[in-house]
């Protein structure tokens, strides 16, 4: 956690990451002589990171994720499902709940104001 929190003020400091809207010249990031590509987004440990650091396509990204496994197991915690709520319970919190509870704690790091 605490490294994760000096990787984020690290890239702060050296202007990958801006608050600044509109254009912001970035400087090139060298690694054994070779020139870094930069894109607006990055995935890092399944979350998604944008230049803003905004959680619009990460949420994006996880909405539609939770829609797919959804729709996977949707026969077996659905209406008709012979499964007793119990056990739609265990399904839900052993398919679906890791889904959205991953990176929680990385979001509070970042959405803390220190």
């Amino acid at each position: 956690m605490l490294l994760f929190s000096i990787l984020i003020k690290f890239l702060f400091i050296y202007g990958l990451f801006t608050l600044r809207r509109g254009h912001c010249p970035r400087p090139p990031v060298y690694i054994n002589q070779t020139v870094v590509p930069q894109a607006e987004t990055v995935k890092y440990l399944g979350l998604h990171f944008d230049k803003r650091l905004t959680w619009k396509n990460h949420v994006a990204t996880k909405l539609k994720q939770l829609d797919l496994k959804t729709r996977e197991i949707t026969w077996l915690i659905g209406i008709h499902s012979p499964l007793s709520l119990e056990n739609k319970l265990l399904i839900y919190t052993t398919v679906l709940k890791p889904v959205w509870t991953y990176g929680i704690e990385l979001e509070e790091v970042l959405l803390s104001p220190t």
